[in-house]
């Protein structure tokens, strides 16, 4: 598979990642599938739902105001339907 993601797919990740560092939920509700899978290798997270996407991410803005993507510069299709985006993600804990 070309790595490089068809245009389309590119700007659906653009607007999520947009969305997701914004707490744009309602959009966000509106972008992701009920089917999503949205895993982060770095941690254990592996959330399947739209619901439990959406609700992981406004757990994480209660406790981390102010996060979200950093240096989010490669995109790389690796399926007709998904995307790995490898970029840094930032926050500042309330305690």
């Amino acid at each position: 598979m070309n790595n490089h993601p068809a245009p389309e797919l590119e700007k659906l990740a653009d607007a999520y990642v947009t969305a997701n560092s914004i707490g744009d939920y309602e959009y966000l509700t509106e972008l992701l599938e009920e089917n999503i899978d949205m895993r982060h290798t770095s941690g254990d997270v592996d959330n399947a739902g739209a619901a439990p996407a959406i609700q992981m991410i406004k757990d994480v803005t209660a406790i981390l105001p102010g996060r979200g993507f950093s240096e989010c510069s490669l995109i790389k299709q690796v399926s007709k339907s998904a995307v790995v985006l490898p970029h840094v993600w930032v926050g500042t804990p309330l305690g």
